[in-house]
């Protein structure tokens, strides 16, 4: 099972690597992609500010030995064996990249997002790194462990951070209630159930709770075939009209005043 799961992350990144395009912008016709290219990617590629305290957050993190149990709604772990594992341990193997979070603060700044909505807490990292890089934003994060939604809030006030409401419940009870009450979102980034059916059934409920010129960022695209099966499938979902394939995750606009385009792109 292991040996096959390497072959298929092997295969996609040879895949990915040989028809990837449009590094810098060049060849793309969409104003609203190129703009995103332009000023976004390149720019967090650039802007290393955000970088010292990302990294120090992001080292606190890594160094911190408390146990949690591995036991968690969803497919998004591929530590199995183990029942409890450290937070250190789990926020390296679960958190994103630096130059991911990077490319997440500018996006929230060009796309002047208020109100986030983040599936799948974990450590905390990503949520507290968005609330922390723009001023007047909400972001709402919903985790399904208890263990990991207490150790969270933990590292929210040790880093004092008080503009996240995070809770700890399913994701369909959350965002069935968040749709009787007319919730709407700038940005919604999913990183909480890494399986093809219930990635599906939050997509379509999301898309309901988005505003007009949000984004959905899903994340580890390419984690497994189910994901990868369920990817492609939002990039044909008829709502959507242009997605971004950075590899780790895939951006997704929906309504957007031109024709259905898919990209992807170096980054």
């Amino acid at each position: 099972m292991k040996l096959r799961y390497i072959l298929f992350q092997f295969r996609k990144a040879l895949i990915y690597k040989l028809t990837v395009k449009h590094g810098k912008g060049y060849g793309i016709h969409s104003p609203f992609v190129y703009g995103f290219v332009r000023e976004v990617m390149l720019q967090s590629k650039k802007d290393k500010n955000p970088g010292a305290w990302v990294k120090m957050m992001q080292q606190e993190l890594f160094d911190n030995k408390t146990f949690l149990h591995t036991d968690a709604i969803g497919a998004g772990t591929r530590i199995r064996k183990r029942k409890f594992i450290k937070a250190g341990r789990l926020a390296r193997k679960s958190g994103l990249p630096r130059k991911y979070i990077r490319l997440l603060i500018k996006l929230t700044h060009y796309l002047s997002v208020e109100n986030v909505l983040e599936l799948g807490t974990c450590c905390g990292l990503t949520s507290a790194c968005l609330a922390r890089g723009k001023d007047q934003i909400m972001v709402h994060s919903i985790e399904g462990n208890y263990e990991r939604y207490q150790f969270a809030l933990s590292m929210f006030s040790k880093w004092g951070i008080s503009n996240i409401a995070i809770e700890n419940e399913r994701f369909n009870d959350v965002l069935d209630r968040f749709s009787k009450y007319d919730a709407r979102f700038d940005m919604v980034f999913m990183d909480g159930d890494h399986a093809y059916k219930p990635t599906i059934q939050y997509f379509e409920k999301l898309i309901h709770l988005l505003n007009k010129n949000g984004v959905i960022v899903v994340d580890d695209i390419y984690w497994s075939p189910g994901m990868t099966k369920a990817w492609k499938a939002i990039q044909n979902h008829p709502s959507v009209t242009v997605t971004i394939d950075l590899y780790r995750f895939g951006l997704v606009f929906l309504h957007r005043s031109q024709a259905k385009e898919h990209f992807t792109i170096r980054f």
